[in-house]
């Protein structure tokens, strides 16, 4: 291990194949798994990471790739494992036996399991995860960041199994992160009832999360459970802190450690922290910090005081209490501004002044002008710091708005020595690709003739830049056989031109496969100048086509759109064919029938619900309630737990069947639900029961 530093620095330093396949190999025996993350914590220390993050190729994944590829690093990704279920999967077709068997080989072996090829059946794969946790689990994995508008609305259509699902597995985190983007899209009824699922759950800090995400303050019930369940963790201690600084949204505060001290002694019986809590006198959210930091050690006797004193503090849904206590503090004595200041509104003459200020050698306070200066909106300003940056004269960190005054420099700002050259460089690497381009030329002569610094400096900049623009104007060099200058666009895709082929093709005859390699052309012929803004009027023009007479939808097309034409269809055109029913008065409609009857399965759970109230509108009472028991076979939990009750309520007898089954099902709330509904409907449910029982 002791060799590890010096064989990272000399990976990080030396181009020769040989001898870094020797070091990673070294590496590699001496870190084992650690290998990877040990070269990116080093490549992030280094000015020029390119040369560590290079020995990575097949070891990162499609994420830290892209991530990479953001930095100007080009790595090949690890290449996923074959895995033959999902490979079946994916080539006959949906199959929920098939889809269980590719949950059972994530659970024996995660690892490179290729999810980005299961994305897009997301939303099968929440439908299998209601009855299935290992199927969420798998979900979890899918569902990395960024995640598009799309998947976060079949996410939002899926809460419940998201909620429910923090029961069934140990990774809150992951769910709680869904979760977060799915709520936000729910209706405010949705939210309730995702609150109310959450409350039903004993899984500590993750209930009160979902609570706060649906917009739900928590009661002191809820609070009292959640501190349980964190009791009987692994982690009691910090679980339960994690849990009260959940419920009244304090972070730890690192000052007041005395009065944490002094109540620690306090809370050993209740007489003591009376007298602690008549004492004290700190600031209200210094004493609710200290307060959450000593409740896990509390015994059982002062708990429900120390809640007590936290809920005086810090009411449950209200906004931290500290008005009053912010109105009592001390004023600062207005200073007399006087006619040096620098805090002064602008003028003529302030500026004046810092412009003095900024060509002062002599001076003490340059980077003071310097940042006031860049606050001001004149390019005047920003072109004064600039130079005063370039010319050594301001010693400035390098920050985007000191990046943003290169955008109306001209050539005479720029000139300077190689030092300044390296300045630029530096300050050049923070404008984006769009706004970097333009100094492409300038810094290309850094990189072949300045000094180490200002070279190295350079090639960052220009491996931000574009890499065509990059391209274009070294493509004349490498004609000239100035193969160097392959390392500014080595492993980025660049256009095919002319140049650039014949240089790849003299390449490849001259037997340098290695430089070859560098050489990436894009596929595709090059497109002519302005044929993106062409392909704009062309899509102006399609967007703008004269819209046609609207007309009334025919009967035939409302049952078109509610069977073929997705959710958002067949939610609208639903209500209008109830409507349609009840205006022509006709006792009972067939078709309609058994349209609802096909949409009672659909596969969206919004479609079937709305199926399932207009039956309500447009069935006698039997046909109704007869659709009614098709849904106590639903994936959903919530969909059969509400059928459960109007069946109950309904006292339907042919339903007694379906409830006695579900007293076997999965979900606790369902059983329990199902139980609930036999005893309304009384005796007549003894003679399932007893057959049922016979069976077991």
């Amino acid at each position: 291990p002791g060799a590890v530093p010096k064989l990272l620095f000399w990976l990080g330093r030396h181009d020769n194949p040989g001898l870094r396949e020797a070091i990673v190999e070294a590496l590699r025996a001496i870190l084992g798994d650690a290998f990877a993350a040990t070269v990116l914590a080093e490549a992030d220390r280094a000015a020029d990471p390119s040369p560590l993050l290079r020995s990575l190729d097949g070891l990162l994944d499609e994420r830290a790739v892209t991530a990479l590829a953001r930095r100007g690093v080009t790595v090949q990704r690890r290449k996923p494992q074959r895995v033959p279920e999902v490979d079946a999967l994916l080539d006959g077709g949906w199959d929920a036996e098939i889809a269980r068997g590719v949950v059972e080989a994530h659970e024996r072996d995660p690892g490179l399991f290729p999810y980005g090829r299961l994305r897009p059946m997301l939303v099968r794969w929440l439908d299998l995860a209601a009855a299935d946790p290992g199927a969420l689990r798998l979900v979890t994995e899918i569902c990395r960041p960024p995640l598009p508008d799309a998947e976060l609305e079949v996410l939002a259509r899926s809460a419940g199994t998201l909620v429910d699902g923090l029961a069934a597995t140990g990774d809150h985190d992951r769910l709680l992160a869904l979760l977060a983007g799915a709520v936000p899209r729910l209706g405010r009824a949705e939210r309730l009832e995702a609150a109310e699922r959450a409350r039903g759950l004993d899984v500590g800090r993750a209930g009160l999360v979902v609570l706060r995400l649906c917009a739900v303050p928590p009661t002191r019930d809820d609070v009292v459970r959640a501190l349980a369940v964190a009791r009987s963790a692994e982690h009691p201690e910090p679980d339960q802190e994690a849990v009260l600084r959940e419920v009244f949204g304090q972070d730890r505060i690192e000052d007041p450690a005395p009065l944490r001290e002094e109540l620690s002694d306090a809370i050993r019986d209740a007489d003591s922290l009376r007298h602690a809590r008549d004492r004290t006198d700190a600031p209200s959210r210094t004493v609710l910090d200290a307060l959450i930091s000593v409740f896990p050690q509390a015994p059982p006797g002062t708990r429900d005081l120390l809640l007590d004193w936290m809920l005086e503090l810090q009411p449950l849904g209200a906004p931290p209490w500290t008005i009053a206590e912010e109105s009592r503090r001390p004023v600062p004595d207005t200073r007399k501004p006087r006619p040096g200041d620098l805090d002064q509104p602008r003028s003529d003459a302030q500026r004046r002044r810092l412009l003095a200020m900024l060509d002062d050698v002599q001076g003490k306070r340059p980077e003071t002008a310097a940042r006031i200066l860049l606050g001001w909106p004149e390019p005047e300003a920003g072109l004064a710091v600039l130079r005063a940056f370039l010319q050594g004269r301001a010693d400035l960190p390098i920050t985007l708005g000191l990046a943003a005054t290169l955008a109306d420099a001209t050539e005479a700002d720029l000139a300077g020595d190689d030092e300044a050259g390296e300045r630029f460089a530096r300050l050049a690497a923070h404008l984006d690709p769009a706004r970097l381009d333009r100094f492409v030329p300038r810094l290309l002569s850094a990189w072949e003739h300045g000094g180490a610094a200002a070279s190295e400096a350079a090639g960052r900049a220009l491996r931000r830049a574009s890499p065509d623009v990059v391209a274009e104007a070294v493509s004349g060099r490498l004609a000239t056989g100035a193969w160097g200058l392959l390392d500014l666009i080595a492993g980025r895709p660049v256009p095919p031109t002319p140049e650039l082929v014949r240089t790849l093709e003299r390449l490849r005859d001259e037997g340098r496969d290695d430089l070859a390699a560098k050489l990436v052309l894009a596929e595709g012929p090059l497109r002519a100048p302005g044929a993106a803004a062409r392909d704009e009027e062309v899509l102006n023009t399609l967007r703008e086509r004269p819209a046609g007479t609207a007309r009334e939808p025919s009967r035939a097309d409302l049952f078109r759109e509610a069977r073929d034409a997705g959710t958002k269809a067949a939610r609208h055109a639903l209500p209008r064919l109830a409507e349609s029913h009840e205006e022509s008065g006709a006792a009972a409609d067939p078709e309609l029938a058994d349209l609802l009857a096909a949409l009672i399965a659909h596969h969206e759970t919004k479609v079937r619900l709305h199926a399932h109230r207009v039956s309500r509108r447009v069935l006698d009472r039997p046909a109704y309630l007869d659709q009614t028991v098709r849904l106590l076979d639903d994936p959903e939990p919530a969909v059969v737990r509400s059928a459960i009750k109007t069946l109950a309520h309904a006292a339907w007898k042919p339903a007694i069947p379906g409830l006695v089954a579900l007293l076997e099902h999965p979900r606790a709330p369902v059983r329990t639900a199902a139980a609930d509904g036999l005893l309304m409907l009384g005796t007549a449910a003894t003679p399932a029961l007893r057959h049922a029982e016979a069976r077991a």
